[in-house]
């Protein structure tokens, strides 16, 4: 159970897009799962008379994340693919940059992480050592200082777990006629 100080999360960064709540306030988000790193200088023309983009400073890199990635750069792209992506660098700067975005600024993160149920055996305990072994630092563009915060739970489930919520409860959260039939082995 988290603290009042701690933020409850779940961020989701497979199938080529990053998906991520936050509960309170409940807000989500869900962008492309690439970056672009860029030197975030200017020509000093002023605002309107040049590319305007959404970026981030991570690991003394800014990068240009989503859609905006390729409005600024079609080579050069980070994608988030192949099985080394669990629990990685990139991996968790899109996790904190999706939870900047929602307006996480410092304290910390009670974080669910999602990865491909025929990987989960062997991807779980390092995901979880990846997120927990130090804390997150990001700024993103226009802030006035640097978004620290810390995972201290971090919990991974297989991708489409939760669905067998939606065959079980109804549309209160309430138990659902379709519960019975769940019972027992039951192959989603």
């Amino acid at each position: 159970m988290a603290n009042s100080n701690t933020q409850i999360a779940s961020v989701d960064c497979g199938n080529g897009n990053t998906s991520a709540m936050i509960a309170t306030p409940k807000k989500s988000i869900s962008f492309p799962s690439i970056r672009a790193r860029i030197t975030s200088q200017t020509l000093g023309l002023g605002q309107g008379h040049e590319l305007d983009f959404t970026s981030a400073v991570w690991h003394d890199n800014t990068y240009a994340v989503g859609d905006d990635a390729l409005l600024v750069n079609r080579q050069g792209i980070d994608r988030h693919m192949g099985v080394n992506r669990y629990g990685g660098e990139h991996h968790q700067f899109l996790t904190a940059y999706a939870l900047a975005r929602l307006g996480v600024k410092s304290g910390s993160v009670d974080l669910t992480l999602l990865c491909p149920p025929a990987m989960y055996n062997d991807l779980r305990k390092p995901m979880i050592d990846a997120y927990t072994k130090q804390g997150v630092e990001i700024s993103l563009k226009g802030d006035k200082k640097l978004r620290e915060w810390l995972y201290n739970n971090v919990s991974v489930l297989p991708e489409g777990y939760a669905a067998v919520g939606c065959f079980i409860l109804d549309a209160n959260g309430s138990k659902s006629a379709l519960a019975a039939k769940m019972a027992g082995d039951v192959v989603l």
